[in-house]
């Protein structure tokens, strides 16, 4: 097959127009850091000192002094996330996809609770490949369970 220039022409601006136009990315991945005594949702861009919310790929730090963060929903596909703070899930379906997950000294994970019968349960969900939890970490969801009551 003999390329001609119509088609090389074609070809260059295919691509030209993948690349500028998102259909690949070849960006690195952000680093996004949650803001030093700070207690909120994920989803809401003032919680984050870079006031963006993390997106596909991106590298995320709970580790600024106060921080606590409250997942109530699926992440993007994160890259990396180091906690040595406080994360909350909360909805029984909050799910924290990550590549590599690192908990290090001081850092939490949990859920809200414990409820009762007219209120939503919750739990800890995480879909990860690499994960660290250092000496001094946690993954607590002791005692949020359940609490009983009557419904009404």
């Amino acid at each position: 097959m003999r390329f001609t220039p119509d088609c090389l022409r074609f070809g260059i601006a295919f691509w030209w127009a993948l690349l500028a136009g998102g259909g690949i990315s070849l960006s690195p991945a952000a680093t996004f850091n949650w803001k030093a005594a700070t207690t909120g949702d994920w989803d809401n861009p003032g919680n984050w000192v870079e006031t963006a919310v993390p997106g596909h790929g991106d590298d995320v730090y709970i580790t600024n002094p106060g921080a606590s963060a409250i997942l109530s929903g699926a992440s993007s596909n994160l890259n990396a996330m180091t906690i040595s703070k406080i994360l909350t899930f909360t909805n029984w379906d909050t799910i924290l996809t990550v590549t590599n997950l690192t908990i290090l000294a001081g850092g939490l994970v949990s859920c809200a609770g414990p409820f009762t019968n007219d209120q939503m349960s919750n739990n800890v969900c995480i879909a990860c490949s690499n994960f660290t939890l250092n000496a001094g970490g946690t993954i607590n969801a002791d005692f949020r369970g359940y609490a009983g009551g009557n419904g009404t």
